[in-house]
């Protein structure tokens, strides 16, 4: 089998047997260049996981061209996840994404690669980032979203790079965007307030204002026909998905919705944006703003993590 050498980003943190499986998964898939982030403990429980996190993936060191990095500390769901895709995409051009729980699908590299290759067809489309997950049983054709959806995800640096730019700015919602799209207020409001609550502090993710950002920015992200990651990360000892019997995959009964407009889709069934939060999230925010007495310095704390962080090779 011919060796892959699309780069891959794994985010850890305090499950070895995941980051095992999934680099064995990786192995498998005859990936070469492997990169890994590995956040620290938040508490003592923690360090042995942590720790052996290292040395699952140290294990693999004469089996991929990886590359470590490690920390005695914890940076969380938000700077962990910035400072590893700053430091990734400091390193390459083009690459893949995916987070410890989750498993590849035998196509899954294959799809990222033809997305690379057909980068000018995709960039004339304002295409810039390709999902492998899609959260629906049975869609009959790749889709066009401009949600970006996370998990498994591949872009180019120069996309994370702009996305990146004043990261953790607090700015106010709008309805359009940098190409004249509009979406509704009740969109609007939801994704500002998940942002702005990470820009603060209070909600420990990345994703809300990578998502957010990315839409700004018109930029759109492609979407397989079928799901092509499995997440095996819902049960006790995740950070928020604690409910084993929880998917983030959905079937619908309804056998029409393959022809439906895919944001329709992820509106209605997997964000499940309803009318009041064009509201209650905004009065939530409101009381925190109110309870606020400093603002974490964000950009300082990475700026350290440069420096602290080990880095194995």
């Amino acid at each position: 089998m011919t060796m892959v050498n699309l780069p891959v980003l794994i985010v850890g943190f305090n499950r070895p047997d995941l980051l095992q499986n999934l680099l064995v998964r990786l192995y498998d898939l005859n990936v070469n260049n492997i990169y890994i982030s590995l956040d620290g403990p938040r508490n003592e429980v923690d360090f042995k996981n942590c720790n052996d996190c290292l040395k699952v993936a140290q294990s693999f060191s004469t089996k991929f061209n990886i590359q470590i990095i490690s920390r005695s500390y914890n940076l969380g769901c938000n700077l962990g996840v910035v400072s590893a895709l700053d430091w990734f995409f400091s390193q390459v051009e083009f690459g893949v994404v995916i987070e410890d729980d989750c498993y590849p699908d035998n196509d899954l590299l294959k799809y990222f690669e033809k997305f690379k290759q057909s980068k000018q067809f995709y960039q004339d489309q304002k295409v810039f980032i390709a999902s492998a997950h899609n959260p629906f049983i049975r869609m009959n054709k790749d889709s066009i979203s401009k949600h970006a959806l996370i998990g498994a995800w591949a872009t180019w640096a120069e996309v994370w790079n702009t996305i990146r730019l004043n990261y953790f700015k607090i700015d106010m919602p709008v309805i359009k965007n940098s190409l004249d799209e509009k979406r509704n207020w009740r969109e609007s409001i939801y994704w500002w307030v998940n942002s702005t609550r990470a820009k603060l502090g209070y909600l420990d993710t990345w994703d809300g204002i990578f998502s957010d950002k990315a839409w700004r920015y018109g930029f759109k992200c492609l979407i397989p026909a079928d799901n092509l990651v499995t997440n095996f990360g819902f049960r006790q000892d995740g950070t928020h998905t604690k409910n084993s019997i929880e998917t983030n995959l959905i079937r619908l009964n309804n056998d029409t919705y393959i022809d439906t407009n895919i944001d329709d889709l992820l509106v209605k069934h997997y964000f499940r944006i309803r009318i009041f939060h064009s509201v209650t999230p905004v009065i939530r925010l409101l009381i925190e703003f109110l309870k606020f007495r400093s603002r974490k310095h964000f950009d300082d704390l990475l700026n350290n993590d440069k420096i602290n962080r080990i880095h194995f090779r």
